[in-house]
């Protein structure tokens, strides 16, 4: 595979994320609720002879227990990536039934809920709670307006920026509709807060400092937070942050001291966005995820999640899919991760179909692999 320089790379994320934010305008199933599923649905079909395909996939269930399935389906507003068949996902006999029952966590992009329909959101909620999902609200929280006067940062300009009236509409949105956030994830705010320069056409980074960015977050999560008081607050941060910045870990540790010192609870996750393409995308995510689990250690970070999926230079559905396959095999085979969060993704193009999850180039059908015996066994035989 092409890699790219870090540059390169950084344009193209930031093309598809910034464009989504500008465009916003200027309960978790726990295991034993899984397991009393799994049994009354056992129970209702006691009738059935239990096929060795069934009784294999239940060995497949057992070994990927302890983590936790979250799926996020491309859902940009216009001309950003959508899936094309994402508001068929919630019609109640939609082809992703066995990837549903392994999913525990949907997460909606803070566009898709500030420019989708009352009566979209409504079904969208709706369906998640019928199929026992929690939802995971993925935003910007950094809270800076559009075109700020310092010339830097600010919603819309650069990612990883959401103000209070942006949470404030997000917030009623879905509870109007029914729902409840039980997951927050805040975009980038390390990287794009205290790390990002510039990409091109795009707004200029301001370097801010660990405690600056604190106190930019905290205005916005206070709104999540009072209209949700169970809200689990995590982050995701790309793992090519590190090259060129020797300090990285020590800054990483700080960012999380000082938020849980500012929260007075540490950081729920971290998500590792890893950047598959580049010469040093692998070992970057292998760095950080050692130094994330130092954290856990310290009390620091609650779990650690990995986002598989393709890349923009994955220029059809089979090639993205097939390159997820292969990342989750790389990771959890070769390297041996064992993530708590398995997070399945898209935020390109690629793949242009969610459904159904028995075609081999749909976002579902990521899951149904994780789970397969052939899976299994190439990881157990590494």
């Amino acid at each position: 595979m092409a890699t790219l320089g870090r540059e390169t790379a950084l344009r193209v994320r930031h093309s598809y994320f910034a464009r989504a934010v500008e465009s916003i305008g200027m309960s978790i199933i726990s295991t034993r609720q899984f397991m009393f599923k799994a049994f009354l649905c056992s129970a209702l079909t006691a009738s059935l002879t239990l096929t060795p395909a069934h009784a294999e996939r239940t060995s497949v269930n057992e070994a990927s227990a302890a983590s936790e399935i979250w799926l996020g389906p491309q859902a940009l507003p216009p001309p950003l990536p959508a899936a094309v068949d994402y508001m068929d996902m919630f019609k109640p006999d939609a082809p992703w039934k066995v990837a549903a029952v392994h999913v525990q966590v949907f997460m909606l992009p803070g566009a898709f809920v500030t420019h989708t329909s009352p009566e979209q959101l409504n079904t969208v909620v709706t369906d998640l709670k019928n199929r026992g999902m929690a939802i995971a609200l993925a935003v910007g929280v950094m809270n800076v307006p559009h075109n700020p006067a310092s010339g830097c940062g600010g919603l819309g300009n650069v990612e990883g920026y959401g103000t209070v009236p942006m949470a404030t509409k997000i917030s009623r949105m879905i509870k109007n509709a029914g729902g409840e956030i039980k997951y927050l994830v805040m975009d980038e705010p390390l990287f794009y807060g205290h790390y990002y320069t510039r990409a091109q056409g795009k707004g200029n980074g301001c370097h801010s400092s660990i405690d600056e960015i604190i106190q930019l977050i905290k205005p916005t999560l206070s709104v999540y937070t009072q209209e949700f008081p169970n809200i689990v607050i995590g982050e995701v941060e790309p793992t090519f942050f590190i090259d060129g910045h020797a300090n990285w870990r020590r800054d990483l540790s700080a960012w999380a001291a000082a938020y849980r010192a500012a929260m007075r609870k540490p950081l729920a996750f971290i998500h590792l966005d890893i950047e598959w393409p580049l010469a040093n995308g692998v070992q970057d995510a292998l760095q950080v995820y050692n130094a994330a689990q130092e954290l856990v250690r310290q009390h620091l970070v609650g779990k650690i999640g990995v986002i598989y999926n393709g890349s923009r230079q994955d220029s059809s559905d089979v090639s993205w899919v097939k390159a997820a396959r292969d990342h989750v095999l790389l990771l959890e085979g070769k390297y041996r991760l064992r993530p708590d969060h398995v997070i399945f993704q898209s935020w390109t193009p690629n793949p242009t179909h969610a459904i159904p999850e028995t075609a081999p180039d749909t976002l579902t059908s990521l899951v149904d692999f994780y789970f397969s015996p052939t899976l299994r066994g190439q990881i157990e035989a590494r």
